[in-house]
């Protein structure tokens, strides 16, 4: 069975967009396999070989172009027409899809989306996929097939399916070098456009994912190792001009970066990118290839700002994608220039003792990008920060050469932005990730990593040698804390480091033997300078609002903003199990503090992040119960444990109080960080009548 035969099905029961109010999975590499991109595979043949047979035409399920006409002027407007629509050029534009992991369901609604999109004689669209054997096609009682198929998406809701190849490995270099030569030499235009989809984890775990119908786990490639495949694969194709391709996407999470970009910059004239974690919709094809088609002379700089466009429409709906999303195109022809600013910025902070302004810069540019670990110890976190914003904190410098190299790479920066789609806590940003981080967090093994794996971008900007001189003016000494202790609810502190950051104070309930500490909640947290200070505390908590009694959660913060306020945590979050029938699911509730209540839940199935409303979580046999982390006093060990009361989920919305904590043994701690990463912590330990 070929993917043309159930392509109709699925527009039925999953429409475009590959959105879905039930959850949608994101597509990152690094949080124990929550996100892997991987590139389509198999050779489809030669230029002589290509035909296959032709598939069945659909029912026209677009729903027209909704986009408007991007601006003009930049980039030119292509070359002259060859075949296709008389007087306009032609692309050949190939998507090198692997779906051969955790992301079939997403693959399949995005076939949807293509094959919905009106495209004229001029566009010709193509899927190399592969997908996960033998697994349920969403909506269907079908299974996916084996092994990879080249698809050519006529659109007007019509599919072809021109050549099948056994099984391949889509994590291997010449498998995409291989799909890239023979769809460009079997179809060629006067224009090319490349999409690679698939898993994608920031300079660190690269772009890929192939499970080979669960019998492996992925080894996604790394991002140069990608760009030498493509490399390879359009010189062999014989594309003329230079850089050979139009555009060149990953839609994956986490490849928004100058490390990735950089690797590619010779080979297209755009790049675009997601920052962050695309949180499940990806490019929206159906709108993008149907302007596309309607304007085929558009230069390749107004495509992208129109495929920028197109995508923040397409990401307005979850609650994490309005406050988080980032994706970003990239004119390359300005890479050159942006590379040698931060390299003149380095030499500058360098000469100018600028360790520690460097270091507050990595640890005030937040919201940060989300890369986390989900337990798998082999694929540990990797700090991402804004570089838009660690150079606006730079610019700021009271040192004037550091100062003017910084405001230099902004504005650099800003001739390579073509163009961004950002949420609403990102509005300070650029739209770009980059490796930084203090000490404590990119230690000497990282930084030599970076090195290898990102050398062509450390190589021109030096960017390496900034994350090192960061490390070389640490120390290893948390800020020193002096306290006379709790006091009727009132905890005075003095710490007097130049290098302190911010200053946790933090509840925990001790265990009816004082054997175990549980966290509790994150009561305050401020950025303040060197000096003494009081904390005040009104002695509640924040509580699920349940009848009899309120219940106690974990309650931490789920994302900090750096904004004109200064540091803000606008939402929380608590951590729990939700059951339903007869399966749990690690869960998160995002509790917005304005309001006290949770509408939004973040459930982990199969490796994956899945938004979902409370609402349709809410039935009578839903449950949520809460986890607490634990710690042994003794020993320090740290594990998680279930909380003594469960919830029904039964309502649109979850609701929180405040109340006091309750009777027993209590500890609260406070908890001095420095700019560096060090880490002091005393505690005050009280009880509750």
């Amino acid at each position: 069975m070929t993917l043309v035969l159930f392509v109709s099905s699925l527009s039925m029961a999953c429409g475009g967009g590959g959105n879905s109010t039930s959850g949608s999975p994101n597509r990152w590499i690094g949080g124990g396999g929550d996100e892997s991109h991987g590139g389509a595979g198999g050779t489809p043949g030669n230029a002589s070989g290509i035909g296959g047979t032709d598939g069945a035409s659909r029912t026209d399920a677009a729903n027209g172009v909704t986009a408007s006409s991007g601006a003009t002027g930049a980039g030119g407007t292509g070359p002259s027409a060859t075949p296709g629509s008389p007087g306009q050029p032609t692309w050949t534009i190939l998507v090198y899809a692997n779906a051969d992991n955790n992301l079939g369901p997403a693959l399949f609604a995005d076939l949807v989306e293509m094959a919905s999109a009106r495209l004229g004689a001029s566009v010709h669209l193509f899927v190399y996929a592969d997908y996960p054997g033998g697994s349920k096609i969403p909506g269907t009682t079908e299974t996916f097939p084996n092994g990879s198929e080249l698809l050519r998406i006529m659109g007007n809701g019509a599919v072809e399916t021109v050549a099948t190849a056994p099984e391949e490995d889509f994590d291997d270099p010449k498998v995409l070098s291989a799909a890239i030569r023979s769809v460009f030499q079997a179809f060629p235009s006067d224009r090319h456009g490349l999409v690679l989809w698939d898993h994608g984890g920031a300079w660190r775990y690269g772009f890929g994912s192939d499970e080979q119908d669960g019998t492996r786990k992925g080894a996604p490639m790394p991002f140069q190792i990608v760009a030498d495949a493509v490399r390879a694969g359009v010189v062999s194709a014989g594309i003329p001009g230079s850089p050979a391709l139009d555009f060149f996407g990953f839609d994956a999470c986490l490849l928004g970066s100058p490390e990735v970009a950089s690797a590619f910059a010779d080979l297209t004239k755009v790049f675009i990118g997601n920052a962050e974690i695309d949180y499940g919709a990806g490019w929206d094809y159906q709108n993008t290839m149907s302007w596309l088609s309607q304007h085929v002379a558009a230069s390749a700089a107004d495509f992208a700002r129109q495929e920028v466009a197109i995508w923040d429409t397409h990401h307005s709906t979850e609650v994490e994608d309005r406050l988080f999303k980032s994706h970003v195109a990239l004119d390359t022809s300005a890479f050159s220039a942006f590379s040698r600013a931060m390299a003149a910025l380095d030499s500058s902070l360098q000469t100018n003792g600028g360790a520690v302004a460097v270091a507050r810069a990595f640890d005030l540019a937040l919201p940060d990008y989300q890369v986390e670990s989900a337990g798998d110890e082999s694929s540990p976190s990797v700090p991402l920060k804004d570089v838009g914003q660690i150079l606006s904190s730079l610019a700021a410098n009271a040192n004037p050469t550091i100062s003017s190299n910084a405001s230099a790479a902004i504005a650099a920066l800003n001739k390579l932005v073509l163009a961004r789609a950002q949420g609403a806590t990102r509005t300070s940003q650029s739209g770009l990730n980059i490796g930084a981080g203090v000490p404590v967090e990119f230690t000497p093994a990282l930084s030599t990593l970076y090195r290898q794996l990102a050398s062509n971008w450390n190589g021109n900007s030096h960017w390496a040698d900034v994350i090192d001189f960061v490390r070389s003016g640490a120390d290893a000494l948390g800020p020193g804390i002096t306290s006379a202790g709790l006091v009727d609810n009132t905890l005075g502190f003095q710490t007097d480091d130049a290098d302190l950051l911010s200053v946790d104070i933090k509840l925990w309930s001790l265990s009816t033997d004082r054997k175990s500490l549980f966290f509790l909640q994150l009561l305050d947290r401020a950025y303040p300078d060197p000096g003494a200070y009081r904390f005040n505390w009104s002695g509640n908590v924040l509580a699920l609002d349940a009848i009899p009694d309120p219940v106690l959660v974990t309650l931490s913060p789920w994302r900090e903003i750096s904004g004109k306020s200064g540091i803000q945590i606008p939402i929380f979050k608590t951590i729990g199990l939700l059951r339903s029938q007869g399966k749990s699911f690690y869960t998160e509730l995002l509790i917005d503090i304005a309001d006290g209540s949770s509408d939004t839940a973040i459930v982990y199935t199969n490796g994956l992040t899945n938004v979902f409303p409370v609402a349709a979580l809410a039935a009578s046999d839903t449950v949520f119960s809460p986890l607490f982390v634990r710690v042994d006093v003794e020993t320090g060990k740290v594990d998680v444990a279930n909380g003594p009361t469960d919830i029904t989920i039964s309502t649109d919305s979850i609701a929180f109080t405040t109340a006091p904590p309750g009777t027993g043994g209590y500890d609260l701690s406070l908890e001095a960080k420095d700019t560096w990463g060090n880490v002091t912590s005393q505690s005050f330990p009280f009880d509750v009548p």
